[in-house]
């Protein structure tokens, strides 16, 4: 078994479709049929905080167990099958919800040329993490490295959890962290804030 992975998935809903369309089909329909179908064990959804004009403002992260579901037959299998997932009916409601973080920074990075992954661990480890730790409402981390058969994009995904409010994010931290060397040379650095809207399945899993 490979280490666990992380399915991701960004949306918009149709021009056809009210925003309280698309929720009420993806946390009562589509959602639960992914947990049914997939060895996912959990499903969040985020909504971004300040989304730009055509930009895609939903934001699903679906735990996997094992992350070598992402090549498998499997998963094209599910993602065919979702496609009807109107015609399967709502999943049955867990009897608790996850404790999920109400705020979610979600950071896209690709190294610059030459940075090294010891380099970059040894940076994590003194220096950023510390910064993070220190910020009002942090909770945790959890970081992702890209499956090489997963195509083209940033190598690295970091997810740092807040206990507090979109409105309490400590900016001016952030502030600090776009000045440290191995974030203003990257070559991929994306940084995007988003609000827990929904959450299904495990209550005891994290990100």
């Amino acid at each position: 078994m490979s280490a666990p992975g992380l399915m991701l998935v960004r949306s918009h809903p149709l021009p056809n479709t009210t925003e309280g369309e698309y929720n009420d089909f993806y946390n009562n329909t589509f959602a639960p049929s992914v947990l049914r179908l997939s060895p996912a064990t959990l499903a969040l959804r985020y909504r971004l905080a300040s989304p730009k004009p055509a930009e895609a403002s939903y934001l699903a992260l679906y735990t996997l167990p094992d992350a070598s579901y992402l090549s498998s037959p499997g998963l094209a299998q599910m993602i065919e099958t979702t496609k009807s997932a109107g015609t399967l009916g709502p999943g049955e409601d867990p009897s608790t919800k996850p404790a999920a973080a109400p705020t979610l920074a979600v950071t896209f990075m690709t190294p610059a040329e030459g940075v090294t992954d010891a380099e970059l661990e040894e940076w994590y480890a003194e220096s950023h993490e510390k910064m993070l730790k220190e910020a009002k409402g942090y909770r945790r981390t959890t970081r992702y490295v890209r499956r090489a058969d997963q195509g083209e994009g940033p190598r690295f995904l970091a997810l740092h959890e807040y206990a507090c409010g979109i409105e309490e994010m400590p900016e001016e931290r952030i502030a600090k962290v776009l000045g440290q060397r191995y974030v203003s040379e990257a070559k991929v650095w994306e940084r995007s804030i988003w609000e827990l809207i929904g959450a299904l399945g495990d209550s005891a899993q994290r990100l």
